[in-house]
């Protein structure tokens, strides 16, 4: 029996609040478009969410038996620990997982100087981890057709056909609004003249800021007035602020150039979601410059799309789809190579070039329909408003279901405990 209303919990393991990052980011959007239609509520772990319209936030203690659907970005191990409840829902719910982020090769990255051994132990245990998800869901999301083939296969090696479709990221059908000074004559050094470029969200080991900072040691010799502006300090992602001091490295690396306060900044914090309208369009372009890694590849950058959104064009290296999409587009310069002094010109060009800069944002703007996240989420709404209502497990299938849980759990618990020295002090 099909029922077009259903009851939805969406399980977010990072912090929805003014300052939030990509996962929270995607949950938050995600459950606006589907509230629209359903009831939804969103599992966060922090107690000071947002007020947004036909949302309810809630904490473990406050969820339900009724969810017709589950929605989650992992196998939500601390729900499954901590509340009785999640456990029997897990038996009588559809469970969906959105695999957009490819964390199995964001975890390469960060864990990239420890040694061989650990490198080996946690990527198996990444590999099950996803592994337990695709056993476990009924329908799965992800964020580019590479990403679909990377699951479709790894399901294969483990006897399952998935249901998969790609769900990117979005943008809001509602344009950003400027309704204050935040950057031009407002931060000491970028004057109101100056062309400003905007590095949007974090600063990881995944990507390639050094490269950025170096090109723009050229670029100050060439043209005084291009500005460099990192919106990322402080980052509301605690996991990945632990393991993460790329973005210390860059600070100092730019103060050793002689750039910083001068042709490079950086913000004193993160950046309030409700305030990103401001920076983005201040800004003159962004840019994104990453590794040439795994985690590059498969990639779906979040940050893109708000350039796009704000109608800023971008400068990007190649590597991922976006910059397939960005050169065969025409949003923008896709640098090739690896040259910080190529990568100076590439800036360089794309602000004295004006006719070119405004061909960029006429392109965007077209593209941006495309986009909206009414858009981009109608595989899911689709897939959800065609779903029959789910029966209840037997008990051989639930005894099945947790037997493979608690043995992610007890391999999980072997790598830690036999990891412990290489990453207690991290905690």
């Amino acid at each position: 029996m099909k029922s077009k209303y259903k009851s939805i919990l969406i399980i977010c393991g990072a912090s929805i609040r003014e300052k939030i990052a990509g996962a929270g980011k995607r949950s938050l959007e995600v459950a606006r478009c589907l509230a629209n239609n359903n009831r939804v509520d969103v599992l966060i772990p922090n107690s000071d969410p947002p007020k947004v319209e036909d949302i309810n936030f809630i904490s473990m203690s406050k969820i339900k038996l009724d969810y017709d659907i589950v929605i989650s970005q992992s196998p939500a191990e601390k729900a499954f620990i901590r509340s009785c409840a999640f456990r029997k829902l897990l038996a009588r719910s559809s469970k969906y997982y959105d695999l957009y982020c490819p964390t199995i090769f964001e975890a390469l990255e960060k864990h990239k100087n420890k040694r061989k051994k650990y490198l080996r132990e946690r990527l198996l245990i990444d590999i099950e981890r996803i592994n337990l998800m695709l056993e476990l869901g009924d329908y799965f999301l992800c964020g580019n057709e590479r990403q679909r083939k990377f699951y479709v296969e790894l399901a294969d090696q483990i006897g399952k056909r998935i249901n998969i479709d790609i769900v990117p990221f979005g943008i809001s059908s509602e344009a950003p609004l400027h309704n204050k000074a935040v950057l031009k004559g407002v931060i000491p050094g970028i004057n109101e003249g100056d062309k400003v470029i905007l590095w949007w969200g974090g600063i990881w080991s995944w990507y390639d800021p050094d490269l950025l900072i170096r090109a723009m040691s050229a670029v100050k010799n060439i043209d005084r007035r291009i500005k460099l502006f990192f919106a990322s300090s402080n980052p509301p992602v605690r996991k990945t602020r632990i393991f993460d001091d790329t973005h210390k490295r860059v600070i100092e690396l730019s103060k050793r150039l002689n750039l910083y306060g001068k042709n490079v900044f950086f913000a004193d914090d993160w950046i309030d979601y409700s305030d990103r309208g401001n920076y983005l369009l201040e800004a003159d372009a962004g840019i994104v410059i990453q590794l040439n890694t795994l985690e590059t590849f498969f990639s779906c950058r979040a940050r893109i799309y708000d350039y796009i959104w704000a109608g800023l064009p971008i400068i990007m290296n190649e590597g991922d789809t976006f910059s397939e999409l960005v050169e065969t587009k025409s949003l923008g310069i896709v640098h090739k190579g690896g040259d910080a002094g190529k990568l100076a010109q590439d800036i360089v060009r794309l602000f004295k070039d004006k006719a070119k800069y405004e061909t960029y944002k006429m392109n965007i703007e077209k593209m941006k329909i495309s986009m909206y996240w009414e858009k981009a989420l109608e595989p899911l709404t689709a897939y959800i408003g065609n779903m029959a209502t789910k029966t209840k497990m037997s008990f051989t299938e639930a005894f099945r279901m947790y037997f493979r849980i608690f043995r992610y759990f007890i391999r999980l618990a072997r790598f830690f405990i036999g990891n412990w020295n290489a990453i207690e002090h991290k905690f």
